[in-house]
């Protein structure tokens, strides 16, 4: 027997969703792998270590006993460790997908061999990879999951400006800030004054001005151009703050309750994509039907 060892270490940092096909299709593989080095007289032993988000930990030794499991919403499976070897450890295969890694900015599924034999370690490991690949998925929502916090800022910072362009900077047209034009005839006014009463009157003139440009912001509310715009913005940004933190989980072991939250969670999400499209859509008819009607009131 040759004291060689080879090392084969694998890791994937996007998120997945184990269903319970998946799964059994994954352990399959291990069975299968491991079926082959019997011939070699070597007992395998397998197990199952499972992590629960209160913090319990199980460790058990068939995939029924792991799809018997709750997995409830409120202390739903946060890893699942599996691990095959025989009794000398001369052959070994373990494969872990962890939530907890990933939060963390660490791979969510890892991939660990170790064997005398390079070349069943090397087949081994290709075949679950293949099962891995398949629970895996991509997307840009799912990258930027991965960095909570940096969202929930960019989120925050964008209504307090969409807020702030809309009901406050208006606010800045008043009481002093006059338009171009009238600041040209001020100007013009204030370089021809020299008498007393022509100094009055750019005073005078100035003030009225001044008074008159109050009154823009009350107008810019009572616009309703101005919650056409707005309104349906806001919806958007608070559906999609709902989509982000609620429709989009990562790294699901769907089986026992979450299987039937995360389908639910899926046709939520289908649904209010559905609304928001036809809100931004019915947004853009409107604005457009508004305008049009304002426009052709003023001309006539």
């Amino acid at each position: 027997m040759s004291d060689q060892k080879y090392l084969i270490t694998k890791k994937y940092s996007r998120p997945f969703i184990l269903t319970r096909t998946k799964l059994s299709r994954i352990v399959e593989v291990f069975d299968d792998r491991f079926d082959s080095i019997k011939e070699e007289n070597k007992p395998v032993q397998k197990r199952f270590i499972i992590e629960l988000s209160k913090g319990r930990q199980q460790t058990l030794f068939s995939l029924e006993e792991v799809f018997s499991l709750d997995n409830a919403l409120n202390n739903k499976i946060i890893s699942l460790y599996i691990e095959y070897s025989s009794k000398l450890d001369d052959y070994q295969l373990s494969l872990s997908f962890d939530d907890e890694t990933f939060q963390s900015w660490h791979s969510a599924v890892r991939l660990e061999g170790l064997s005398e034999n390079g070349t069943w370690l090397n087949e081994a490991a290709g075949a679950l990879e293949e099962q891995v690949e398949r629970t895996l998925f991509s997307g840009l929502i799912y990258y930027l999951k991965k960095f909570p916090d940096v969202i929930l800022l960019i989120f925050i910072v964008g209504i307090v400006f969409l807020l702030t362009s809309i009901f406050i900077l208006p606010q800045q047209n008043s009481p002093f800030k006059l338009s171009p034009e009238i600041k040209s005839q001020l100007l013009q006014l204030a370089e021809n004054t020299n008498a007393t009463e022509d100094q009055i009157e750019f005073i005078y003139r100035y003030m009225l001005s001044s008074l008159q440009n109050t009154g823009s912001y009350e107008k810019f509310l009572a616009d309703p151009k101005t919650y056409f715009i707005a309104v349906p913005i806001l919806i958007m940004i608070c559906a999609f703050i709902y989509l982000w933190f609620k429709c989009y989980p990562v790294n699901v072991f769907e089986w026992g309750d979450w299987e039937v939250h995360h389908n639910k969670l899926l046709e939520r999400r289908k649904t209010i994509w559905i609304v928001i499209i036809i809100s931004l859509c019915i947004s853009v008819l409107a604005n457009l039907f508004v305008f049009g009607l304002i426009d052709l009131i003023k001309v006539n």
